[in-house]
Parts: structure tokens; sequence; C-alpha cells
């Protein structure tokens, strides 16, 4: 009977190393698991706060560019009827005086400065916009790439955790 309980005793010892192995491998998982799951939450709203940076950025784009455009539109236009009004009343005033056509000759001088001050403005503003979404695509490689990274090293930090666990177990058992 001694040697059966022995076995018995062996046998269930045994197990609970077994058991007390299982425990502590899948504690250990279940803490990477819920770090991954942490660092993929962090990682997430990293990305929601870049997207609506990205999408302020692509606003203020747009923003810029209607009012560079209106702007345009509006000084075209005045060009226009100061242009025709020049014109049409440049034949009549030719009649009056001749400080007439001095007048409009001038204010068409004028406007052909504006357009000219608002055609450079135009393109330094396209060139910074241009700048600016250069920087955002550098930024979201960049952004990408450490993503990668570090999803790479989550998985290798995965596998090393397994490892480590299954050594301490089995280091345990031998100090047993």
């Amino acid at each position: 009977k001694i040697n059966d309980v022995d076995t018995l005793a062996s046998i269930l010892e045994d197990r609970m190393r077994e058991l007390d192995n299982e425990f502590r491998t899948n504690n250990q998982k279940v803490q990477s698991q819920l770090d991954l799951l942490l660092a993929a939450h962090e990682t997430q709203q990293a990305e929601d706060l870049r997207h609506n940076k990205t999408w302020n950025l692509a606003n203020q784009v747009d923003v810029i560019l209607s009012v560079i455009n209106s702007e345009m539109r509006t000084l075209r236009s005045d060009f226009d009827q100061k242009l025709s009004s020049a014109i049409i009343g440049g034949g009549k005033k030719d009649a009056d005086s001749n400080d007439g056509p001095r007048d409009g000759s001038r204010e068409v001088q004028d406007l052909e400065e504006k357009v000219k001050r608002l055609q450079d403005s135009q393109q330094q503003s396209m060139l910074k916009i241009a700048g600016l979404r250069s920087a955002h695509k550098h930024a979201e490689a960049q952004a990408n790439f450490a993503l990668e990274k570090l999803k790479r090293m989550q998985a290798e930090v995965g596998s090393i955790v397994d490892q480590v666990v299954m050594q301490q177990t089995r280091l345990d058992y031998l100090l047993v």
C-alpha cells in the first residue's frame, strides 16, 4: 500500500505541476494579450487623432483655395467692368476733356497691378499647400512604418513571453 500511495502522490505531484504550468502560461498569455489590446487601442486613438488632423489640414487647404478663387473672380469682374467702362466712357470723355483717358488708363494699371499681386499670392499659396501636402504624406509614411515596426515587435515580445514562462516553470520544477 505504501508503494501505491507513493505512486499516487507522484502522479498527483506531476498533475499539480502540469496544472501550475498551464495556469502560469495562460496567465502570461492573457496578460500579454491585454497588453496587445491596450497597445492596439492606443494606436487606434493615435490614428483617429492623425485622421482628424489630416481632415483639418485638407479643410484648411480647401478654404484657402476657395478664398483665393473668389478674390480672383471678384477682381476679374471688377477689371472687366472698369475696362469696358473705360473703353465705352473713353470715347465720350475724349469729346469732353483730355483727362478722362488718363484716369481710365490709371485705373486699368491699378487693376493690372492688383491682378499681378493676387496671382503672386495665389502662386505662393499653392506652393505652401503643396508643401503642407508633402509634409503630411511624409509624416503619414513615417507613422505607418512605425506602426508596422510596433506590430512586429509585439509579435516578437509575445513569443518571447511564452518562452520565458515555459523556462520559468521548468526552473520552478527543478527547484522543487
